[in-house]
């Protein structure tokens, strides 16, 4: 067992579904555990209890994030939605497919396919939209959002790498570097593959 792993003691297992399923990565907040699966339900376990403190149907979404007594939970078909951390009721939900979403600055920063959009945490009100190219790729680097290019197919992992690769600050909201990444990687480093990772 690795050095790191070894004050490492389970304490009790909790069963959170009826039978074996493929759970979304949890997401450890303040006061529980989350986790669920899209086709189940979402089940919040309390922290110090380790018992489940409330479960509602997943309804396509998986948690994702918790802030400021929020679960945000997104789903590729759906959306993003918010929960109340108490009881897991819908706060606020956005129909956005083929997205992600972000805490930046005391909002939600939800990443569509269409551009970005900035929303209140608590009540999911559009505050801004950013008329930003996204693709699957995108990360958010501190006040800089990171992107890949426009021409690729956000269905297609095979058109996921194009060049050039975009820098935005959210700060100052414009395009503070663009380069050909992939490009300079496959020259520098001698890659031979098409879309170096």
């Amino acid at each position: 067992m690795p050095a790191l792993m070894s004050g490492i003691k389970l304490i009790r297992k909790v069963r959170i579904a009826p039978r074996a399923l493929s759970l979304s990565m949890p997401v450890l907040g303040d006061d529980g555990v989350y986790a669920g699966h899209k086709d189940h339900d979402i089940v919040k376990v309390g922290r110090k209890s380790l018992e489940e403190e409330w479960s509602v149907p997943a309804e396509e979404y998986e948690p994702h994030w918790t802030r400021n007594n929020r679960l945000v939970c997104s789903s590729i078909e759906e959306g993003i939605r918010a929960l109340r951390v108490e009881d897991g009721g819908i706060v606020w939900s956005v129909r956005s497919p083929y997205c992600g979403s972000v805490y930046w600055g005391g909002h939600v920063l939800v990443i569509p396919a269409s551009g970005l959009q900035l929303r209140k945490l608590e009540t999911g009100r559009l505050t801004e939209r950013i008329a930003t190219p996204v693709m699957p790729g995108s990360a958010l680097c501190g006040d800089v959002f990171v992107f890949l290019s426009e021409e690729g197919d956000p269905l297609d992992p095979a058109s996921r790498y194009c060049d050039p690769v975009s820098a935005y600050s959210l700060v100052s909201r414009r395009v503070v570097w663009r380069r050909n990444l992939f490009a300079e990687m496959k020259e520098r480093y001698g890659v031979a593959e098409e879309r170096p990772i």
